[in-house]
This record gives C-alpha cells, structure tokens and sequence, in this order.
C-alpha cells in the first residue's frame, strides 16, 4: 500500500480513538466553569461486562490498525508518534481484558450473583450483536516486536551455538518424544493399503453418481424437447438453421468476452492473462523494499539528530553557557545579602 493509505489509516485510527477516550470521559468535552456530568455507571454484572466487552473489541479493531500502520510507515517521525499511541492502546487492551475477567457473569451451571473471574470469557453474543466475525477478537503479535530484538536474538542464538559446540561438539541437537511414541509417521504396509483401497472405493463411488445423475439430467432435457417439438424430426433445412444459429451465438459471446476482458486489462482492473507474474513475489518483494526503506530512514534520522545536538552545541552552546553564568552571577549576591 502506499504512503497516503497509512496516512488515511493513522488519521482513521486517531479519530475513532479520540471518539472512545470521550465516551469513557465525558468530562473532556464540558467547557470551562460548568458542573461535571455524574458518569454513567454500569448498575449490574451484566451491563458491566457488556459494557467492558464493546470497549476491548473497538480497542482491539483500533489496535490492528495502529499496527498496521506502524509496519508499514516509512516517516520515522510518524512511526515514534504512532508507537506511542500504539503502546497505549495495547495497555488499555490488557487493562479491559482484566476488567472482563473480572466482571465475568457467572454460566448457567453456577448458581450465584456475583461474578465469576474466569480468564477464557464469553463474547459470542457482543459479536453477534455487533455484526462482527469470530476473527475480530484475534489479537495479533505486533512485528516490531521480532524486528526490533532481531539483533539480540542473533547475539543469543551464537552463544547458545558456542555452548553447544563447547559441551557436546555440536551446533544443534534434535528434539526427542518424551513419551516414547514414534513420530516418524509410518504406519503397517496392511494398514496403508486397506486405507488406499477405502479411499479408492469412495473415489469410484462418487464418479459413478456423477455419472447416473448426469444422465438423468440428459434423457430429462431429452423428453421436455420431445414435449415441446412433439417428437417430430426436424426438417434438414430447419436443423441446419438451427445448428449455425447456436454456434453463430456461441461465437459473437465469446468474441463479447474476449473485447471485454481486453478492456479491463487496458484499465487495469484486471491483471494480463499473458503476463506469468507471481502476485505473491512481487507483495513479498515490495514489503522488503519499504521494511528497507523504513531502515535507512531510520539510520538517517539518527544521523541527522547527532548532527543537529553538534550543531546546537557549537552555535548556541557559548550563547547558553553565559546566559546561566549571568543568572548565576546576579543570582549570588543577593543570597549572600540575604543571609
């Protein structure tokens, strides 16, 4: 994607955030000098919990949108600014799924008022409410996460690589079943081929269905033919007409077809027949490209914040330093009149 879809998309995650912060605080939006309105406060489990519910699932939606940003923007002042937001979001993420935990209704099989802590809650019936699929509640591992400690985890990896060529003259060691089960995956020769035979039967099973329920469709076609045509034969002349229609028809579709497929890939709406391009390359490609980027912009900027503090230092440290002997230097006489 490009530059201005992650732009749209942080300003888009903004807002819905801001949009929450009010409705959890209504205070921020009364003016200066009126009374504060009271909150509104859940009275019941229920409505406490539905209410944390809506909350982690909008901070969880928000939450994938800042991280997508965050991967994909390659300003690195941008990307410091949606970190920042990126971090508080994921902690008010956590402080939710307390608050559900916490406020979790007990099932039917418990008999009680109160709640019932359980860490794995219910929220099938907020999603089906909010018209949201089972995956919105998915959170995902943020990639900085990996990226960011890549260069820790090469330095661990060679140490622990050293280690193992010190200890045991090797760089690896195979992990072995703990229950003794052989996990080669091989099973007896009798039961490989009476599984194939299965599998083979169900095969020639299913071919033969096709089979009777296309023709059965034919011979029904056939007899509604002979209804309609009350089973005369046609004339030469007239099956003749009839055959050149049908491929007259046939050709002027697919030559239809052919004009307007041309069209689309002159548009661009649809990628070339011809072209052998692998769409999946190219996507992997252009994610190494901009990670790339996001790097040297990176480096740059670091580079361009050491000049700038050699910059401040030289030019404007002189000018600073006598300033604040200057208020040093008025400052010390009256301290020693007041005394």
């Amino acid at each position: 994607m490009s530059n201005a879809t992650y732009n749209g998309q942080w300003a888009g995650a903004m807002a819905e955030l801001a949009e929450q912060v009010h409705l959890e605080d209504p205070t921020l939006e009364a003016e200066e000098g009126a009374p504060e309105p009271e909150p509104v406060r859940p009275t019941s489990i229920a409505q406490a919990f539905q209410h944390f519910a809506c909350l982690y699932i909008k901070y969880l939606q928000i939450f994938r949108k800042l991280e997508r940003c965050y991967d994909g923007m390659v300003h690195p002042q941008k990307r410091l600014a949606v970190l920042k937001v990126l971090e508080l979001v994921m902690q008010r993420v956590v402080e939710l799924k307390h608050s559900l935990v916490k406020y979790s209704p007990p099932p039917p099989v418990v008999q009680q008022d109160k709640s019932f802590p359980w860490e794995y809650v219910n929220l099938d019936s907020v999603l089906v409410d909010l018209k949201l699929p089972p995956e919105t509640l998915e959170v995902p591992v943020p990639k900085y996460f990996r990226e960011d400690s890549e260069q820790a985890r090469k330095v661990r990896d060679k140490i622990v690589e050293g280690y193992m060529q010190v200890k045991h003259g090797v760089t690896e060691i195979p992990l072995e079943s703990s229950d003794g089960q052989d996990t080669s995956g091989s099973i007896p020769l009798d039961k490989a081929i009476e599984i194939i035979q299965l599998n083979e039967r169900g095969r020639q099973g299913k071919e033969r269905a096709t089979l009777v329920k296309v023709l059965r469709e034919e011979e029904k076609r056939r007899k509604a033919y002979d209804a309609a045509h009350g089973g005369a034969e046609l004339d030469q002349d007239v099956a003749s007409i009839e055959i050149q229609r049908a491929l007259r028809g046939l050709v002027a579709r697919n030559r239809a077809s052919r004009l307007r497929d041309r069209e689309l890939i002159f548009l661009g709406m649809r990628p070339s027949i011809t072209e052998n391009v692998d769409r999946e390359a190219q996507l992997k490609n252009a994610y190494i490209m901009r990670k790339q980027e996001q790097k040297d912009n990176k480096d740059a900027y670091e580079r361009a914040l050491e000049d700038m503090k050699e910059v401040v230092y030289n030019d404007e440290g002189p000018d600073m330093k006598r300033e604040l002997e200057g208020e040093r230097t008025e400052w010390l006489p009256g301290a020693i009149l007041e005394e």
